[in-house]
């Protein structure tokens, strides 16, 4: 198919009133609709003589001018639909037009030249800027901000954590082009993308709802694995009515975020910020529909299992080359969406201090600590214990590390059967603390992070850490030590133990600490009264049985 002919006019409203679409029956795809690098057009000067007529980066609403025309501009019209993007299509060196499905039969918006190869890095790609002027002309949401600011006070209040930043700093430069935030709340977290994106389009897609963000359901059982129940968490409504201040939420993000509008940001670049005022879902779908195609995905929406699941899935299916960053990893509803999904599209997942979570852009795991997939698989489908899980791992570890340093493990064989390399600990977070000790000893700071994925290890509680950091010192795991000291431990921790291995912290191999051998012998010693009190309330208990069987 190809467009040879293109003459346009616009009336009061606004509306192209008069489209020439005709087929070049000589043309080798006149019969194939679907291939849009055939589209082009042939009067290009026509179009050039009533450019005048029409405003860069505004869009306007296209029909058929005859009857004659309508079977070619069905369609044409049915592609886009069927593509359920918008569609760029170069006019000429200088002018483009781009063309969308929705929300109107067909718009088009003029888009000015691309820039030059030695500007491409610093300016988004020509569809971006035409892809939001049409994006504005949605009857779903409410979209961008209005003419003049809101009367209410700005408010720079919001949950933005060193991990979230470390994260996105990675990810982010002067050469992206469009970010989607799901979950903006005040635009804490927009600013900062937006800063350092400073030529990216951010979609913020909020409801923002004083309803839905201060009624208790919305934190209900979404529990913060740093309070421990829900009910800790309903607290939450209470501050953020205090975070308000009676104001709107929407009007209060609008007025924060004014000067980080697109294409005013006063900070420099050519990015900004765009409002979506509409449910993630139908964001989603909604960007989609208009062609954004966003590098990267942050998500930090509803807490919740089920919405958190949704929000995760619809990313990776409407975007699945964008790197998908997201908060609240110490909310369990949301670990286990993140898990699940991981296994179910193939990602690794990261989590960065156990706060941040994300999917890195392959679906590859460190060949440090690389268990069966099926181990995972039945981890989330069977509901098997911390206990298997740690179990498992910690034999993976054991078995690549070296054996003479393995003090530690020794006594476990003895007095935890049936398995034969159980983690010593009666519950998650003991184990989670062997395993800490265990990749200290064996030196696997990048296994470190991958258990912290999966396993919750709170790097920043310090009864979890001081041991850990200990062992490694004493077994002169420089590197490890180091990143211990990173993830949280306490330097400025003073006792028999690691007095000398935190003053020796800072050089690329710890000397001495031997005073960490009283770490292994008390642990050995614990390890072994712990077995042999289970044999004798074993033997108890065989007693008081035997007694009631001859009673």
């Amino acid at each position: 198919m190809k467009l040879v002919s293109f003459n346009a006019q616009k009336n009061i409203n606004e509306t192209v009133t008069n489209i020439d679409i005709s087929i070049d029956n000589n043309s080798p795809h006149s019969q194939d609709i679907t291939s849009l690098t055939t589209l082009t057009f042939h009067n290009t000067k026509g179009f050039e003589k009533n450019r005048s007529v029409f405003q860069s980066n505004t869009s306007y609403n296209i029909k058929p001018s005859s009857e004659a025309d309508t079977k070619s501009f069905n369609n044409f019209f049915n592609y886009l639909k069927s593509r359920s993007k918008s569609v760029h299509i170069s006019i000429s060196p200088t002018l483009s037009l781009y063309l969308s499905p929705t929300p109107t039969p067909l718009c088009f918006c003029v888009v000015p030249p691309s820039p030059s190869p030695s500007a491409s890095s610093s300016s988004p790609p020509a569809t971006v800027p035409a892809r939001v002027a049409a994006l504005r002309k949605s009857t779903k949401a409410q979209i961008g901000f209005p003419s003049t600011a809101p009367s209410c006070q700005s408010n720079p209040h919001g949950w933005f954590y060193p991990p979230h930043r470390v994260i996105l700093s990675h990810i982010l430069s002067s050469s992206t082009s469009e970010v989607v935030e799901l979950g903006s709340w005040l635009g804490k977290s927009t600013r900062f993308i937006s800063d350092r994106a400073p030529n990216a389009v951010v979609y913020a897609v909020d409801i923002w709802s004083n309803e839905f963000s201060l009624a208790d359901d919305h934190y209900h059982d979404a529990t913060s694995s740093e309070t421990g129940t829900g009910k800790s968490r309903l607290a939450q409504v209470d501050t953020n009515a205090d975070i308000l201040h009676n104001q709107n939420l929407y009007d209060t993000f609008l007025k924060t975020n004014w000067d980080y509008r697109l294409g005013h940001r006063k900070n420099g670049g050519n990015g900004g910020v765009v409002p979506v005022r509409t449910y993630t879902l139908a964001g989603l779908d909604l960007l989609k529909s208009y062609g954004v195609d966003p590098s990267v995905v942050y998500i930090d929406a509803d807490h919740h299992y089920e919405p958190a699941y949704k929000d995760i899935e619809k990313t990776l299916q409407n975007f699945p080359k964008a790197v998908v960053v997201g908060d609240d990893w110490d909310y369990e509803p949301v670990r286990r969406a993140a898990r699940e999904l991981a296994l179910k599209y193939n990602r690794h997942l990261y989590v960065e201090q156990g706060k941040c979570w994300s999917y890195l852009p392959h679906g590859t795991v460190h060949s440090d600590l690389q268990p069966s997939r099926d181990l995972y698989t039945d981890t989330i489908e069977n509901q098997v214990s911390h206990q298997r899980i740690y179990d498992n791992v910690a034999s993976i570890i054991m078995s690549k590390g070296p054996e003479d340093l393995a003090a530690v493990t020794r006594h476990i064989n003895k007095t935890t059967p049936p398995l034969p390399r159980n983690l010593a600990g009666s519950g998650p977070a003991y184990k989670g603390r062997s395993l800490l000790m265990l990749c200290a000893i064996h030196n696997k700071p990048q296994t470190l992070d991958y258990l912290g994925t999966y396993f919750d290890i709170n790097y920043r509680t310090k009864s979890k850490m001081e041991t850990a950091l200990h062992l490694a010192a004493y077994y002169g795991r420089g590197v490890m030590v180091k990143k211990l000291l990173s993830l949280g431990a306490d330097s400025k921790l003073v006792n028999e133990y690691n007095e000398t291995p935190v003053q020796a912290a800072g050089h690329s191999k710890v000397e001495g600490a031997r005073e960490c051998e009283g770490i292994i012998k008390g642990m050995e010693e614990r390890i072994k009264g712990r077995g042999e009190k289970r044999c004798r309330d074993g033997e108890e208990e065989k007693g008081r049985e035997e007694k009631r069987t001859k009673g």
